[in-house]
């Protein structure tokens, strides 16, 4: 049987081989930045001064602080909207106090110092695949599925029993990833209609403090999904805020959806093979009902693995 030891826990960041992350200085232009993580595809970046890290810009940073009236990006500096004097670890920090940082503070990226050299990063994604990667067979074997395919092979009934037993001994097994993502739903999701404008769609999320939406046809057809992602590269630097455009022409169209019995493995596979971090979850009629995020699953599976996340301040 596939297992993960906890105990692996306890191993340095370092040995998760990091790649270095770009940075920029903070009284470059937000519009700066934006082109930057387009052109980079980054979900983050650095901010540093005089050889120092001092901040941290991220997507949430981007969609939770960039006015919806339009501003000029190229008038707004990064240090008016980036995340200052982030937490960080040293590359010798093991990796349960990442994933405990990570989950306590609602993080997605974890900057990572290495004396004399650059800072690099570390992400909710990275820590996920470090854990399934030990279940190739159990997990990854599986591959990807939808609410839409005709067989359905729900998650295991015993699957329940044996989870309760693997996550009080010193490692969780293939019994965790075969649980229904009805354990991992966790609250209710922001859902607006597909004629709503691109800038109440903007402020809506903010209010709610939501990384993604769902966008629907008369509240019960999903047609679409809209991110953090959507809002950086189809939005922010390209002077769209403020022509009250629909959100239909930014949404990312028929997005991937399962239902709530079907197993968390699928939608970490469906998450690592097209590169998303966001899942729509539907009744059998197709109906949404929440959205789950990597860090959701994630969140959920740290529960399991350690005990006490309170442990860590």
């Amino acid at each position: 049987m596939e297992c993960f030891e906890k105990e692996k826990f306890d191993l340095p960041i370092e040995g998760l081989h990091l790649g270095s992350a770009e940075s920029l200085h903070p009284e470059q232009t937000v519009l700066e930045a934006v082109r930057m993580m387009q052109t980079r595809h980054f979900g983050s970046v650095l901010i540093t001064k005089d050889d120092q890290l001092v901040g941290i810009l991220t997507e949430k940073d981007l969609l939770k602080k960039i006015p919806s009236d339009g501003v000029d990006l190229a008038g707004l500096k990064v240090e008016e909207i980036m995340t200052p004097d982030p937490i960080s670890l040293n590359k010798q920090d093991n990796i349960r106090t990442a994933l405990l940082k990570m989950i306590r503070h609602d993080f997605r990226h974890l900057p990572i110092l290495y004396p004399s050299e650059k800072v690099r990063m570390l992400s909710a994604k990275d820590i996920l695949k470090f854990i399934v990667d030990g279940f190739p067979k159990s997990v990854y074997a599986l591959g990807m599925t939808s609410a839409k395919e005709l067989y359905i092979e729900d998650a295991h009934d015993d699957a329940f029993a044996k989870e309760i037993l693997e996550s009080t001994g010193k490692f969780i097994g293939q019994s965790t990833f075969w649980l229904p993502l009805m354990k991992v739903i966790s609250n209710d999701c922001l859902s607006l209609d597909i004629t709503t404008p691109l800038e109440v769609v903007l402020e809506k999320m903010q209010k709610n403090n939501c990384e993604a939406a769902i966008i629907t046809d008369f509240e019960t057809e999903v047609r679409g999904i809209i991110t953090e992602r959507d809002f950086l590269f189809k939005v922010f630097g390209k002077k769209i805020l403020g022509q009250r455009h629909e959100v239909c022409r930014y949404m990312t169209p028929d997005p991937d959806s399962l239902l709530a019995k079907h197993k968390i493995a699928y939608a970490i596979n469906n998450m690592f093979t097209r590169n998303y971090r966001h899942v729509v979850i539907v009744n059998e009629d197709g109906h949404p009902l929440s959205l789950i995020s990597l860090l959701d699953i994630l969140s959920f599976i740290s529960r399991r693995l350690i005990l006490s996340p309170s442990a860590v301040e």
